[in-house]
């Protein structure tokens, strides 16, 4: 069984629409699907690992906890449409390392994420991960060897805001989509020949995909 381990310090490269290998990864923003705007995710300094591992109809989800002084108990919620959010379960604060097993009897694409809760009723949520081994990819971008200016887009969730950068970092093209879903077929402007990412924002996730022009 392959188990996929978010550490936070990834989301810095996330965020930049430029993943570290051509795996994808999706994390969740809090309604924020402009890369302009810093997403402001203050779950950050309570827990300082995430990670998720697919069984036989249980779910793992193990974290670590960075700090816990002030933290009540934490709340498990999951997502299999990008978008709603419902609790998986609780656990209380004490430990400083977790492990919940979630039964969910579902191969649809799910995201997890942690919620603390503190002692004076404020809560922080963490980025969240996509639960690695889902038989269905949630987005999906073709062809990957652009010849004309044209690409498209299968998506399981729907999408908000599209944007493109080179490999060099530089925003090339941004296009709002407004929730569209299923199919998408999406213009391109005329590109340098070269490697190209492709950051897809919905509300609460994040997935980048790469693609090359020729």
């Amino acid at each position: 069984m392959r188990k996929h381990n978010y550490l936070l310090a990834l989301v810095g490269v996330v965020l930049l629409g430029i993943p570290a290998n051509p795996q994808q990864h999706i994390i969740a923003e809090k309604d924020n699907t402009h890369p302009e705007i810093e997403m402001q995710a203050t779950g950050l300094g309570l827990i300082a690992a995430l990670s998720a591992e697919r069984g036989n109809g249980i779910n793992e989800i193990r974290w670590a906890a960075r700090r816990e002084d002030q933290v009540r108990k934490y709340i498990v919620e999951y997502s299999i449409d990008g978008i709603n959010y419902q609790a998986a379960g609780e656990v209380l604060a004490g430990n400083g390392s977790y492990l919940f097993r979630h039964h969910l009897i579902d191969n649809n694409p799910a995201i997890y994420r942690i919620r603390a809760e503190q002692l004076n009723n404020r809560f922080f949520i963490t980025p969240g991960i996509l639960l690695p081994g889902a038989n269905i990819s949630p987005v999906k971008i073709y062809p990957t060897v652009v010849e004309t200016r044209q690409i498209y887009i299968d998506s399981y969730w729907p999408i908000e805001r599209v944007n493109i950068y080179s490999s060099g970092g530089a925003q090339v093209y941004a296009r709002d989509l407004n929730g569209q879903r299923d199919h998408i077929s999406l213009p391109l402007p005329s590109l340098a020949r070269g490697m190209y990412w492709m950051s897809l924002h919905g509300r609460g996730w994040r997935t980048t995909e790469k693609f090359l022009v020729k």
